[in-house]
């Protein structure tokens, strides 16, 4: 892992999970003409927002996914929370997932365990890979909304419970 950069996010873009493109296109505007536009805004948010970080997953050179987690202002919360967010290739949950898992257990959550009192993201109900590794990792789905007329779950992870 590393540090991502904006270009990292034009290079990933075209290699995204069809998962991963669909939710971006549920939660940006039709400002953005395409996924790397929104991919970067997204980062760029994520760059611009004091608390957060970004970084970049690859292997031998190539990028496979980017991960990031950021303070989430939110109506729906009544505590300071964070949100944590993965777009990612195909080929890194094909070829990593015990590996991606691992890191996220044992590194990625035990870091952010320390920073917020709880985290999460609103993933598309449909996309079952990342809904599977949250709920493997500890989170639970809290409620269920719609974005862009499509089934998303908030799905929260909480530290001290």
């Amino acid at each position: 892992m590393e540090q991502a950069h904006v270009d990292h996010a034009y290079a990933l873009a075209p290699n995204l999970r069809e998962a991963d493109k669909f939710e971006f296109s549920c939660n940006f505007s039709e400002a953005f003409p395409d996924v790397a536009s929104m991919l970067v805004q997204g980062l760029e948010d994520t760059e611009m927002t004091v608390g957060a970080d970004a970084y970049t997953i690859c292997d031998d050179g190539r990028i496979l996914g980017m991960w990031g987690h950021s303070p989430w202002e939110s109506p729906l919360f009544k505590l300071p929370v964070g949100a944590v967010w993965l777009c990612s290739t195909d080929e890194l949950f094909e070829r990593f997932p015990i590996l991606m898992t691992r890191l996220a257990r044992e590194q990625v959550f035990p870091r952010l365990d320390t920073i917020y009192s709880a985290y999460g993201n609103l993933v598309h109900s449909k996309n079952i890979v990342h809904v599977r590794w949250l709920a493997s990792a500890g989170f639970k789905t809290i409620s269920r909304t719609q974005r862009g007329g499509e089934p998303f779950s908030l799905m929260l992870r909480n530290p001290n419970v």
